[in-house]
Protein backbone atom coordinates (compact mmCIF):
# COMPACT_ATOMS: atom_id res chain seq x y z
CA UNK A 1 0.00 0.00 0.00
CA UNK A 2 1.34 3.41 -0.48
CA UNK A 3 1.19 4.16 3.59
CA UNK A 4 3.38 0.81 4.03
CA UNK A 5 6.15 2.14 1.32
CA UNK A 6 5.53 5.82 2.96
CA UNK A 7 6.72 4.43 5.96
CA UNK A 8 9.66 2.35 4.69
CA UNK A 9 10.52 5.22 2.05
CA UNK A 10 10.98 7.21 5.24
CA UNK A 11 13.20 4.73 7.34
CA UNK A 12 15.18 5.01 4.31
CA UNK A 13 15.05 8.91 3.99
CA UNK A 14 13.86 8.85 0.79
CA UNK A 15 10.61 11.35 -0.05
CA UNK A 16 7.17 9.80 -1.22
CA UNK A 17 5.00 11.98 -3.50
CA UNK A 18 1.52 11.25 -4.21
CA UNK A 19 -0.68 11.97 -7.54
CA UNK A 20 -4.54 11.22 -6.65
CA UNK A 21 -6.66 10.92 -9.85
CA UNK A 22 -9.94 10.07 -9.91
CA UNK A 23 -10.20 8.68 -13.59
CA UNK A 24 -7.76 7.97 -16.31
CA UNK A 25 -8.44 11.23 -17.76
CA UNK A 26 -6.54 12.76 -14.65
CA UNK A 27 -3.59 10.63 -15.52
CA UNK A 28 -1.64 13.22 -17.74
CA UNK A 29 -1.72 15.89 -15.54
CA UNK A 30 -1.00 14.35 -12.41
CA UNK A 31 2.38 12.27 -14.05
CA UNK A 32 3.14 16.01 -15.44
CA UNK A 33 2.91 17.40 -11.90
CA UNK A 34 5.02 14.21 -10.37
CA UNK A 35 7.76 14.58 -12.94
CA UNK A 36 9.64 17.92 -11.51
CA UNK A 37 9.57 16.09 -8.65
CA UNK A 38 10.69 12.64 -8.96
CA UNK A 39 13.55 10.39 -9.90
CA UNK A 40 11.57 7.30 -10.13
CA UNK A 41 7.89 6.44 -10.31
CA UNK A 42 6.54 3.88 -8.78
CA UNK A 43 2.95 2.65 -9.21
CA UNK A 44 0.88 0.59 -7.22
CA UNK A 45 -2.11 -1.64 -8.27
CA UNK A 46 -4.74 1.02 -8.91
CA UNK A 47 -7.66 -0.12 -11.49
CA UNK A 48 -8.76 3.72 -11.54
CA UNK A 49 -5.27 4.85 -13.49
CA UNK A 50 -4.51 1.91 -15.26
CA UNK A 51 -6.18 1.53 -18.75
CA UNK A 52 -4.63 1.34 -22.40
CA UNK A 53 -4.46 5.05 -23.05
CA UNK A 54 -3.18 6.10 -19.83
CA UNK A 55 -0.32 3.25 -19.33
CA UNK A 56 0.70 3.70 -22.84
CA UNK A 57 1.11 7.70 -21.61
CA UNK A 58 2.95 6.71 -18.14
CA UNK A 59 5.55 4.15 -20.16
CA UNK A 60 5.94 7.03 -22.93
CA UNK A 61 6.35 9.90 -20.60
CA UNK A 62 9.03 7.88 -18.28
CA UNK A 63 11.18 6.70 -21.29
CA UNK A 64 11.29 9.93 -22.38
CA UNK A 65 12.83 11.47 -19.58
CA UNK A 66 14.61 8.62 -18.30
CA UNK A 67 12.47 8.13 -15.09
CA UNK A 68 12.93 4.54 -13.87
CA UNK A 69 9.01 3.45 -13.47
CA UNK A 70 8.27 0.76 -11.57
CA UNK A 71 4.94 -1.35 -11.77
CA UNK A 72 3.08 -4.40 -10.12
CA UNK A 73 2.74 -6.72 -13.15
CA UNK A 74 5.41 -8.63 -15.98
CA UNK A 75 2.92 -7.30 -18.62
CA UNK A 76 4.00 -3.70 -17.89
CA UNK A 77 7.49 -4.66 -17.63
CA UNK A 78 7.36 -6.05 -21.36
CA UNK A 79 5.54 -2.94 -22.29
CA UNK A 80 8.40 -0.91 -21.03
CA UNK A 81 8.19 -0.11 -17.56
CA UNK A 82 12.14 -0.72 -16.08
CA UNK A 83 11.28 -3.15 -13.43
CA UNK A 84 8.50 -5.30 -11.71
CA UNK A 85 7.45 -6.73 -8.26
CA UNK A 86 4.87 -9.50 -8.14
CA UNK A 87 2.94 -11.39 -5.95
CA UNK A 88 3.40 -14.80 -6.27
CA UNK A 89 -0.15 -16.18 -5.88
CA UNK A 90 1.00 -19.99 -5.11
CA UNK A 91 2.64 -18.39 -1.85
CA UNK A 92 -0.21 -15.99 -1.25
CA UNK A 93 -2.41 -18.97 -1.85
CA UNK A 94 -0.45 -21.36 1.10
CA UNK A 95 -0.23 -18.18 3.32
CA UNK A 96 -4.29 -17.63 3.12
CA UNK A 97 -4.57 -21.51 3.81
CA UNK A 98 -2.48 -20.93 7.00
CA UNK A 99 -4.21 -18.19 8.00
CA UNK A 100 -7.69 -20.00 7.72
CA UNK A 101 -6.43 -22.94 9.59
CA UNK A 102 -5.33 -20.63 12.62
CA UNK A 103 -9.18 -19.19 12.52
CA UNK A 104 -10.59 -22.67 12.49
CA UNK A 105 -8.42 -23.52 15.57
CA UNK A 106 -9.83 -20.94 16.96
CA UNK A 107 -7.80 -17.62 17.01
CA UNK A 108 -9.96 -14.71 16.61
CA UNK A 109 -9.88 -13.05 13.43
CA UNK A 110 -8.41 -9.45 14.92
CA UNK A 111 -5.48 -11.62 15.76
CA UNK A 112 -4.07 -12.56 12.53
CA UNK A 113 -1.86 -10.21 10.93
CA UNK A 114 -2.52 -9.03 7.29
CA UNK A 115 0.13 -10.58 5.24
CA UNK A 116 1.78 -9.74 1.44
CA UNK A 117 4.27 -10.96 -0.52
CA UNK A 118 6.95 -12.81 1.14
CA UNK A 119 9.01 -13.79 -1.99
CA UNK A 120 7.36 -11.60 -4.89
CA UNK A 121 8.36 -12.29 -8.38
CA UNK A 122 10.79 -9.59 -10.16
CA UNK A 123 11.01 -8.73 -13.63
CA UNK A 124 13.65 -6.46 -15.49
CA UNK A 125 13.19 -5.14 -18.92
CA UNK A 126 17.23 -4.71 -19.62
CA UNK A 127 16.35 -2.85 -22.73
CA UNK A 128 14.98 -0.13 -21.06
CA UNK A 129 17.81 0.19 -18.04
CA UNK A 130 20.23 0.70 -20.64
CA UNK A 131 17.59 2.88 -22.29
CA UNK A 132 16.91 5.01 -19.63
CA UNK A 133 20.61 4.76 -17.94
CA UNK A 134 19.71 2.98 -14.95
CA UNK A 135 22.17 1.13 -12.82
CA UNK A 136 20.61 -2.10 -11.45
CA UNK A 137 23.26 -4.07 -8.89
CA UNK A 138 24.05 -7.41 -10.03
CA UNK A 139 22.31 -9.26 -7.07
CA UNK A 140 19.11 -7.95 -7.91
CA UNK A 141 18.96 -8.84 -12.05
CA UNK A 142 20.50 -12.19 -10.75
CA UNK A 143 17.78 -12.98 -8.77
CA UNK A 144 14.85 -11.48 -10.99
CA UNK A 145 12.14 -14.18 -11.88
CA UNK A 146 12.95 -13.09 -15.61
CA UNK A 147 14.89 -10.07 -17.32
CA UNK A 148 14.12 -9.08 -20.81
Amino acid sequence: TVKNAKIIAGELNIGVFEAAVSSKDDVPRAFDRLLGRCQAIWAPVDSTVYGVESSRYIILLTLRKKIPFMVFSEGYVKAGALIAAVSDYREQGVLAAEQAIKIFEGTPVGQIPLLGPVHPKIYINSKVAESIEADIPEDVVKTADKVY
